[in-house]
């Protein structure tokens, strides 16, 4: 592409000529502000963030294998349709005892419209359960008894959403708001935008004496 039409597009004057000594400044002020406004977002997930996400699924099934997990907890991952243009990735963290599936047919809807929509499980969660005597028993075995364990859990997370390209969005629900706000001020990247959803940021129980 010349620098003249390259000019004439962002100016809309095809027949636009610049001396030369000013086309230079010219050109790199108009693509300064072309940036500006698209946010030179690359045009798409990426094969990095791909990987990093199918190794932290890879790892949940390896960590968890022997108990398992429900099948409504599997983290999952939410691409657009091929004909819709890639936007950016948005990360849903869902709520204290409840599974990915909690964003589904929302994270259906929002990937229609050209996101990625990661819905990862929280650590500890959707383990499968055992029923003893009419009985239903939660494995809560991985909970974390502190937020260490939930902070590395959003460093994961925030890793991969790092890699991605276009716009980055978190949401969360309840814990998951917790967790999306905490996501918000961690050094790996700075969202796009954040939805926090009723954000547990207290329990006024003895839960609280272990932290």
């Amino acid at each position: 592409v010349s620098t003249q039409s390259t000019w004439g597009h962002l100016t809309g004057k095809e027949n636009t000529t610049l001396p030369r000594h000013k086309m230079s400044g010219n050109l790199i002020t108009g693509l300064i502000l072309l940036c500006a406004i698209t946010s030179c977002y690359s045009a798409e997930f990426g094969d990095k963030a791909s990987d990093k996400w199918d190794h932290y699924v890879s790892s949940l099934m390896t960590k968890y294998g022997h108990i398992g997990i429900q099948t409504a907890c599997l983290p999952r991952k939410f691409d657009p349709p091929a004909d819709q243009p890639y936007i950016g990735t948005v990360v849903m963290f869902h709520g204290f005892t409840a599974c990915p599936d909690q964003w589904t047919e929302l994270a259906q809807k929002v990937s229609t419209l050209g996101y990625v929509v990661l819905t990862p499980l929280s650590v500890g969660h959707g383990l499968n359960y055992t029923v003893k005597g009419g009985k239903t028993h939660d494995n809560i075995d991985f909970m974390p008894d502190s937020h260490k364990g939930y902070e590395e859990f959003v460093h994961i997370i925030n890793d991969i959403a790092a890699s991605a390209g276009g716009e980055r969005v978190v949401v969360g629900l309840s814990l998951g708001g917790a967790l999306a706000a905490y996501a918000s001020v961690t050094p790996e990247l700075e969202y796009d935008r954040r939805i926090l959803m009723s954000p547990l940021m207290h329990l006024n129980s003895s839960l609280n004496e272990k932290n």
